[in-house]
C-alpha cells in the first residue's frame, strides 16, 4: 500500500459532495482502488482510480466543508477496487441502450439505437424519484404532457445548422447522429462513465464529422444528482461551420411539462435573468429550470465549463 496526504481548501463557499480529482504517482498495476481518510473526522471515503500517464487519477466526493475550511485527506492505495456499488453502467448492446443506476436506483438510460435520429438520455430522475424531463415522445402514453417538438427527447446534443445540414429538427432533410461504438464503459464507487463515438451525418447518411461524447455520473448521496458531459468534435471530413441559428444547443434539455413556465415553473440564469424574456439566446455560466412535478418542487440546472469556446 502507498499513502499520500492531500490538502483541500473549501474556498469562499460551503462544499458538499463535490467531486475532487488529483494525480498521484502510484503504480497503476499495483493500485486498483483507493481509500481516503478525512483526518479531521477519521471518516473513510471511497476513492476511484483511473490510469493517467505514469500514475493514476484518484477521484472522491468531498464531505461537507464550510467556507474557508482546510482539511487533510490521506489517500491510501488498495490492491482491489472499493467494494461499493456507487454507480453502475449496464450496457445492453442488443437493445441499444445503457442504463445508469446510482446507489442501486435507476437514474437514466442512454438510448443509441438506429431508430432514433440522435442518441439521448431518458429519463432524468431527480430527488424523490421524480422525473425532471418530459417523457413524450419516448413514452407516448404518459398523461398530461405536451406533445410538441418531437425532437425534444429529454436530454440530447444537437445544433441548428452544421454547414447547411439541419442537426436540430426531425423534419425534411435533417441530419443524423450515428452511434459507432463505446470507447469506455466504467462503473465504480464514485462515478460511472460512458464515452461514445458518434458520426454526425447528412440526410443521406454521408459522414460530416465525429463527436466524442463523454458522460460521467457521480454517486452523490440522497436524491441529488450530478453528471458531466464533455463534447469533443473532430472535423475528419473537412471544415464544418456551426452556423448561428436560434437552435443553438449544444446540450439541450426538455423539462417535464408540469415544470413549464406557463404551468408555474421558472427559468433563471447566473445573471439574474428570469424566464424566456430575459434568458433566451443569452450565454451565462449556468441556467436553471425549476417547477413542480408530482407535488414536489424540483429542478435541473446546466453549468457551462469556464473554458468552453
Amino acid at each position: 500500500m502507498t499513502a499520500q496526504q492531500i490538502a483541500v481548501e473549501a474556498g469562499a463557499h460551503n462544499r458538499s459532495g463535490c467531486p475532487v480529482s488529483v494525480w498521484l504517482p502510484w503504480d497503476y498495476h499495483e493500485a486498483k482502488g483507493a481509500l481516503l481518510t478525512d483526518e479531521t473526522t477519521d471518516r473513510k471515503i471511497p476513492g476511484q482510480i483511473r490510469r493517467s500517464g505514469s500514475g493514476v487519477h484518484v477521484t472522491w466526493l468531498l464531505p461537507t466543508m464550510k467556507a474557508g475550511e482546510r482539511r487533510i485527506f490521506t489517500a491510501t492505495s488498495l490492491a482491489q477496487p472499493v467494494d461499493d456499488p456507487g454507480v453502475v453502467v449496464a450496457n445492453d448492446a442488443e437493445e441499444f441502450r445503457a442504463e445508469v443506476s446510482i446507489k442501486g436506483v435507476h437514474f437514466s438510460t442512454y438510448h443509441y439505437g438506429k431508430q432514433w435520429v440522435r442518441p439521448f438520455l431518458h429519463p432524468i430522475i431527480g430527488p424523490h424519484d421524480v422525473r425532471v424531463t418530459r417523457n413524450w415522445p419516448v413514452e407516448p402514453n404518459m398523461p398530461e404532457e405536451t406533445r410538441d417538438h418531437p425532437h425534444h427527447k429529454s436530454l440530447w446534443v444537437a445544433h441548428g445548422a452544421c454547414n447547411k445540414v439541419d442537426h436540430w429538427s426531425e423534419e425534411g432533410k435533417h441530419g443524423w447522429q450515428r452511434h459507432r461504438s463505446f470507447t469506455r464503459e466504467a462503473s465504480g464507487p464514485v462515478y460511472g462513465q460512458l464515452t461514445a463515438k458518434i458520426d454526425w451525418c447528412t440526410h443521406t447518411d454521408r459522414k460530416q464529422f465525429e463527436e466524442v461524447r463523454d458522460m460521467c455520473f457521480y454517486a452523490l448521496p440522497g436524491g441529488e444528482r450530478l453528471f458531466d458531459v464533455t463534447i469533443t468534435f473532430r472535423m475528419t471530413e473537412g471544415q464544418v461551420v456551426f452556423r448561428d441559428t436560434k437552435e443553438g444547443g449544444l446540450l439541450s434539455v426538455r423539462v417535464a411539462s408540469s415544470m413549464d413556465v406557463n404551468n408555474g415553473g421558472r427559468i433563471e440564469n447566473a445573471y439574474g435573468g428570469i424566464n424566456e424574456e430575459e434568458t433566451w439566446g443569452k450565454p451565462a455560466p449556468w441556467c436553471d429550470y425549476s417547477g413542480e412535478v408530482d407535488g414536489r418542487n424540483v429542478g435541473i440546472a446546466v453549468f457551462d465549463y469556464e473554458t468552453n469556446p
